[in-house]
Parts: C-alpha cells; sequence; structure tokens
C-alpha cells in the first residue's frame, strides 16, 4: 500500500511540485530541482517551471545560468501566460538578476518554508519578496516535522501542503505597476482540491 501511494506519488506532477518545494524547505537542493523538473517534463507545471527557472538564476541546485534562467521566464511568460514569469521578466529589465548568494537563496528557501507551513496566514508581501523585486532579503524561517505514522507531505491533516487546504488564495501581481493588485487563484499544488496528493486526504498510508 506504501509502495503503491509511492510510485503515484513519483508520477503525479502536482505532488512532485509539492514534494520539490519541500525539498527546497529542507535544504536538499539537488532533490528539489529533480522532482521540479519532473513536475514539469510530466505535466508541464508552470509554478514548477518558475522555480526552475529562479533556481538557475540563484544557482540552487543547479549553476549559476542566468541566460537558462531567462529563456524559462521567457518561455513560461510567453508560451504558458505563468504570471510570476512575467514578473520576473520585468525585475530583471528594471533591477537586473537576482545576485546570487547566500543570503538571496535562505531567503528563498525560509519563504518557501513560511509558504508551506503558515500558508493560512502568509501575506501578500512575502509571496511578492520571492516572485519579485530586487532582492530576496533574510526573512524568518520556521523548523518543521512530521511523525513517521503519518503522511510525511501532509503531517497527518490530509490536507494540501500547498495552501493548507483552504483551495485557492490570493496573490499580489501588481508590485511592478506601482499599484497594488490582487488576484484569486486555484492551489498551483493541488488545483483547488485542497486535498493532499500523496496520501489523496486520509492523513496517513
Amino acid at each position: 500500500m506504501r509502495k503503491e501511494a509511492e510510485e503515484r506519488a513519483n508520477n503525479d506532477p502536482v505532488q512532485l511540485l509539492a514534494d520539490g518545494m519541500k525539498a527546497i524547505a529542507d535544504g536538499d537542493d539537488t532533490k528539489a530541482y529533480k522532482k521540479l523538473n519532473e513536475s514539469f517534463n510530466l505535466g508541464g507545471n508552470k509554478l514548477a517551471l518558475f522555480l526552475i527557472a529562479a533556481m538557475n538564476e540563484l544557482g540552487m541546485g543547479t549553476d549559476v545560468d542566468k541566460s537558462c534562467a531567462q529563456n524559462l521566464y521567457k518561455f513560461g511568460a510567453n508560451n504558458m501566460g505563468e504570471e510570476n514569469c512575467k514578473q520576473a521578466l520585468q525585475r530583471i529589465s528594471k533591477y537586473g538578476y537576482w545576485e546570487a548568494n547566500s543570503t538571496n537563496r535562505q531567503g528563498f528557501r525560509n519563504i518557501i518554508i513560511n509558504h508551506i507551513v503558515n500558508v493560512q496566514s502568509i501575506t501578500n508581501a512575502a509571496v511578492s519578496n520571492v516572485f519579485g523585486g530586487s532582492s530576496l532579503g533574510n526573512n524568518s524561517s520556521s523548523s518543521y516535522g512530521s511523525s513517521s505514522r503519518k503522511c510525511s507531505s501532509c503531517g497527518g491533516t490530509g490536507e494540501c501542503s500547498g495552501c493548507g487546504g483552504r483551495r485557492r488564495y490570493w496573490q499580489e501581481v501588481g508590485q511592478y505597476t506601482g499599484h497594488s493588485t490582487e488576484k484569486l487563484i486555484d492551489c498551483p499544488v493541488c488545483r483547488g482540491t485542497g486535498r493532499c496528493g500523496t496520501c489523496h486526504g486520509s492523513g496517513s498510508l
């Protein structure tokens, strides 16, 4: 039963995205880069593409490759309509690339952690710090873990680790225009179901 669940997770683009984000939070950038690539290759997940591009820009799980990052941002923006990729291109044009240093890498990681752990209280400013702006800063992080008797992806709650079961959340999309603009989006991790993709909402394997 557990093996079957793991096999399903390894072939589920949505769960691969969630696993990739969790690996970023855990500090395993090599695993994260692999999972996110699998998510995009299997399902064309556009958030996975954005995160891959950002990791190329910051040198997380792969060598720094700004040209590759820009090409991925362009593909996401022009071919998939990915809002974060559009904002990244605007940022690069206005401010230049994020500097690939330990502060920016940790800032990126910390906000992914905050998104996973504290999504119920996530702020639009926190989202903007990941997806736009000239610097990621050094944001506070949280620690987390899960019981071995529970589903490792959701900690036994049965809820999506991306949205905390809320299915949708507001995302700031207007930080480059100077006007605050919010958009209600389906959670990209669970695609609006609110359920954990590994245990399918049961909380255990």
